[in-house]
Order: structure tokens, then C-alpha cells, then sequence
């Protein structure tokens, strides 16, 4: 454990108020992922009502904050390095919230368009922000747990989002939502939108009255230059080219089944789309937060018995499982094994996402933390969504074109990554451990260990 008192740094905030920050956070990105991913439940009403195809879908759900995390993931990410980033989630979460629930009245594509762009925004500040500020609450060796549970709960809120759109598709349909002032004519899909974005503004108030803003803790008080960043990923090269590569393969599938899923219910088994948002939805709920809770544990776990390349060896056996399961799910034809399959498929490949996003913090110097979060998230949220959705559209469109082609083509897709995926972690291990050691080293205020010094050269 590093010692404060011994560098000059005032004590940890009391574990009440570092868990209810904790707890702030990750309501705010359970929000974050409902108003990200509400759309996969509207699909179906917004083609018919705004005249767009799947592709476009894609590009709204998915295409539009991958540019977004590309071009301002880590200038944002660098402003929360070194400026007050308690009041940086608050102005990024009324951003997304705002321009959720103005999507409400959008009436072209063009519109829509538009403002999800604000939501990608808003939405790019959240994770390095909120990674960091845990980072600074808790001891190096009691991180992994209150990271975990900020990203697998905060995560659930993607599968949240089809559970509450069905809710508000159903309620959309009763004599009382007519009744509401000013949005009671609004029609469902509208009408959801309003209803999952307005929360989210009175929850960024609470974060900036509850929530401190926690001491940086570091052995000196220097501010790097943005050439740190990049000297420090050159300094650990091999272990960042296979971290990044990980954080593409594995959630690209997992953004994807969230994206397309609920219409694969629908088109392949029948299913309404209240109906499969409420099965998707709980499914993924309970999947989501016990994959990205369980899975990063056990990977801790195996760090704590001195494996420095512990994460890597957990990812690996997540996916030789967790992928064939997902394969299975789509291509059998009974609904209830089809829904089976998908729960623990889900939670383990939800669960690998979490884990690289955990350890990111534990790779980097304090003052670079946000921005290498950020790089990850360029992966994990930046190209996963660019990509993967998309491809699934794509594929769907004009190679798998019959009416059980949407599960072909996402099967397709699991098939061609995650083998790459496994052979990139196998390659990368060993690099990836010597920085695991590295970083451990220089956050107790040692010299890098001869083997980690000589890797960094």
C-alpha cells in the first residue's frame, strides 16, 4: 500500500464517501448507457417514422461516438489530467441528457444525427473521468473492486435501456401518457426518448453537491507535458499494441449483441419488441453486472497470488468460453436455449471489456491515468462501436439477406475476431506483465525492477 503520510498527501477520504462517490458515478453511467443505447429498441419505428435504413441505424448507434471518442476522447480525457474533474462529469452529463432528450423531437435523420453527436460528447467525459477520480480514493491494491463495480454496473445500463424503452414503449400506449402535459402526444418512440434522458440532469446536480473532488496522488507534483503520454506508450509498445488490440475485439462483439440482439428476437423469433427489450434487457442486466464484477475479480484474484500477466490469462479463458456460447445462442432455433446461451456468453464477454478498463488505471503514471483511459476507450468504445454494429448491418444487408441473416452475420462476426483476439493476448503477455511490474514499482516510489527497465527500453 502506498503510504500518504510518508509523501506529504493527506489521508484517503473515509470508505463512506469514496463508495458513495463510487455510487454517484455509477448511476450517472448506468444513465449514460441508457440514453446511448435506447435506440435499439426503437429501431423498428424509427425506420418506419424517419425513413432510414440499418445502416444509418449504425452509423447513429455506433459510427457517431466512435468519431467522437477519435477526435475528442483524449483532449477531453487531458483536461480531466489536470483540471477539476468532479465538475467535468457534471457539464458533460447535462450535455448528454439535454441532447437526449431533445432526440426527442428530432424529425429528419440529419436531426438525430446532430444531436447524438452532442450525446457522444457529453458521454466522452465520463469513463477517464470517473476511472481517475476512483483511482485517487482508494489504495493501488483496493482499486480493482469499486472500478468494477463503477464500469460492470454502470455498464448494465446498456441492457437497462431495452428494459426501460419497453417499459416506456408499453407505457407510451396507455390513455394516461396522452395525458401528460406538453409531451402527452408525442409518439412512443418520442416519447421514450424524453422520458430516459430528462433524469439525468437532476442526477448531475446531486453529483456536484455530494460528490468531492479527490486529492491527486502522486510522488511529485509536476504536471508531464502531452509528450509523456506518448513516450510512455512507446516505453511499453508491445504491451499497449496488444491492451489496445484486446479493447477493440472483445467489446466490438459485445456493442454489437447489444445493438442488434433485441432485433434478432424480433426478426428470427417473433417476438415484439417490448417483449424482447424485456427479455434482452434483464438477461443482459443480471449478465453485464456479474461478468464485470466476476470476471475482473478473478483476475485480481491471480494477481494477488503473484501473476503479473493475471488479466491476460483470464481474458483468454473468457472468450474460449464465452464466444462459442454467443455463436451457439444465435444460430439455434428454440427461443427459450437461444436466451439460455445468451446470459452466460454475455456476461463473460461483457466481463473482458470491464477488465481491461480496470486495469488501464493500474498501467499508468497518476497524471496520465485520464488520457490513457481514454486511448483505451478509443478501443473499447471508439472503434467497437464504430465497427461493430456497422459490420453486423453491413453483412446483414448483402451477404446474410434472409430473415435468420441478422444471426448469421453476428455469428459470423464473433468467429472472425475472437480467434485474433486469443492469439494477440497469448503474444503480448509477457510484455504486458513486465509493465504490470513497472507501474507497480513507481507508484510505491521504487525504480523499475532490471527486467521491466530493460523492457521499457
Amino acid at each position: 500500500m502506498t503510504d500518504s503520510a510518508a509523501v506529504g498527501l493527506p489521508p484517503y477520504p473515509s470508505a463512506w464517501r469514496a463508495w458513495a462517490t463510487v455510487a454517484l458515478l455509477s448511476v450517472l453511467f448506468i444513465v449514460s448507457f441508457v440514453d446511448r443505447f435506447v435506440l435499439a429498441l426503437l429501431i423498428e419505428p424509427l425506420k418506419a417514422d424517419l425513413k432510414i435504413s440499418d445502416t444509418q441505424i449504425g452509423l447513429l448507434i455506433g459510427t457517431v461516438f466512435a468519431m467522437i471518442y477519435v477526435f475528442l476522447g483524449v483532449p477531453l480525457a487531458r483536461v480531466a489530467d489536470v483540471w477539476n474533474r468532479r465538475n467535468l462529469v457534471v457539464i458533460g452529463a447535462l450535455v448528454w441528457t439535454l441532447t437526449t432528450t431533445a432526440s426527442a423531437f428530432s424529425t429528419s435523420f440529419l436531426m438525430l444525427l446532430v444531436l447524438r453527436i452532442g450525446v457522444a460528447v457529453g458521454e466522452g467525459v465520463l469513463t477517464p473521468t470517473g476511472v481517475s477520480m476512483i483511482a485517487d480514493m482508494f489504495p493501488r491494491e483496493r482499486r480493482t473492486v469499486p472500478s468494477s463495480v463503477f464500469i460492470g454496473v454502470g455498464s448494465a445500463g446498456a441492457n437497462l435501456a431495452l428494459f426501460l424503452a419497453a417499459a416506456a414503449l408499453d407505457f407510451a400506449t396507455t390513455p394516461m401518457a396522452h395525458a401528460l402535459p406538453l409531451i402527452g402526444a408525442l409518439s412512443p418512440w418520442r416519447l421514450t426518448l424524453f422520458l430516459v434522458g430528462a433524469p439525468g440532469a437532476l442526477l448531475a446536480l446531486l453529483f456536484l453537491v455530494a460528490a468531492p473532488e479527490p486529492t491527486r496522488r502522486e510522488f511529485t507534483a509536476e504536471r508531464p507535458p502531452l509528450s509523456a503520454v506518448f513516450r510512455h506508450v512507446r516505453e511499453n509498445g508491445l504491451t499497449y499494441f496488444g491492451f489496445f488490440s484486446l479493447s477493440v475485439l472483445g467489446p466490438l462483439n459485445v456493442v454489437a449483441l447489444l445493438t442488434w440482439f433485441p432485433s434478432f428476437l424480433v426478426r428470427a423469433h417473433g417476438m415484439t419488441a417490448a417483449d424482447a427489450g424485456y427479455r434482452f434487457g434483464l438477461i443482459g442486466v443480471i449478465g453485464m453486472i456479474s461478468g464485470c464484477i466476476l470476471v475482473p475479480a478473478a483476475g485480481s484474484l491471480l494477481a494477488r497470488r503473484g501473476r503479473s500477466d493475471a488479466q491476460i490469462l483470464v481474458y483468454v479463458g473468457a472468450v474460449v468460453i464465452g464466444a462459442p456460447l454467443l455463436a451457439a445462442a444465435l444460430l439455434v432455433k428454440s427461443t427459450p436455449l437461444a436466451l439460455a446461451l445468451v446470459g452466460p456468453g454475455f456476461a463473460l464477454m461483457a466481463g473482458t471489456g470491464a477488465m481491461l478498463g480496470t486495469t488501464s488505471p493500474l498501467l499508468a503514471p497518476n497524471r496520465l491515468r485520464a488520457v490513457m483511459m481514454s486511448l483505451v476507450s478509443l478501443g473499447m468504445s471508439g472503434a467497437s462501436f464504430g465497427l461493430g454494429p456497422l459490420i453486423v448491418a453491413l453483412l446483414s444487408q448483402h451477404v446474410f439477406t434472409a430473415p435468420d441473416g441478422l444471426g448469421k452475420a453476428l455469428a459470423a462476426q464473433i468467429a472472425l475476431t475472437m480467434p485474433i483476439a486469443i492469439l494477440l493476448a497469448l503474444v503480448t503477455r509477457r510484455a504486458f506483465a513486465r509493465s504490470m511490474e513497472n507501474a507497480a514499482a513507481l507508484e510505491a516510489g521504487r525504480r523499475p525492477p532490471p527486467a521491466a527497465a530493460e523492457q521499457a527500453a
